[in-house]
């Protein structure tokens, strides 16, 4: 084996090693249990005189646990001798963290009434914290008659590991509430959602 340690750290999530055969007699590798958000798969199952096979480990980290990873996996010959165990690390982040989700203004009149009268959109901000850094943020809403829009944010400001995603919600031909949910999905694929709602005001008389 080319190596019997792997650190995937907190970003890489593929990593390979190589097999090499040794001997006159072709061998059939042997892997042992990993759990199911962590693969170690040889390219192929046999290894003949000479040659080397990719070994890949893969770290599925949208659904490994947060923290850090310590997995030992033995590689051996199925039918003769060699191979080690290979001892596998990383540090997984857990999902987004969502720090607000405001819609300014918060109440808006429908959609149709003259425009000296009031706005029928508001600017929906959502900040979130993540280390690994925030894909997507999209803002899924139930207008009040029942139709569902969803839309996707725009990022605005980024610092460190904060970020904030603003749009814009229209609003509804129908007095009522609008509920919406914000969905903040990170670089690893993890999702954190927080709910919300925007008033929908009748035409003033």
């Amino acid at each position: 084996m080319s190596a019997t340690t792997v650190d995937l750290g907190p970003v890489d999530s593929v990593w390979r090693l190589d097999l090499r055969g040794e001997g006159t007699a072709p061998v059939d590798v042997a892997v042992g249990a990993s759990p199911s958000w962590l693969a170690v798969v040889p390219d192929r199952p046999r290894v003949n005189p000479g040659a080397d096979v990719p070994l890949v480990i893969t770290l599925d980290r949208s659904v490994a646990p947060p923290g850090p990873v310590d997995v030992t996996v033995p590689v051996n010959a199925r039918n003769g001798v060699g191979g080690a165990d290979v001892h596998i690390t990383a540090s997984v982040d857990g999902p987004p963290r969502i720090v607000s989700v405001t819609a300014t203004p918060d109440r808006v009149l429908r959609a149709g009434c003259p425009p000296a009268a009031g706005v029928a959109q508001s600017t929906v901000a959502v900040t979130a914290l993540d280390e690994t850094g925030v894909f997507a943020v999209e803002l899924a809403a139930v207008l009040p008659g029942g139709r569902t829009t969803t839309e996707s944010l725009t990022l605005g400001q980024a610092t460190g590991d904060r970020s904030t995603w603003t749009g814009t919600l229209a609003s509804a031909q129908d007095p009522g509430t609008i509920n919406y949910t914000a969905t903040v999905t990170d670089l690893e694929g993890r999702r954190a959602q927080s709910p919300g709602s925007l008033v929908v005001l009748p035409c003033p008389p």
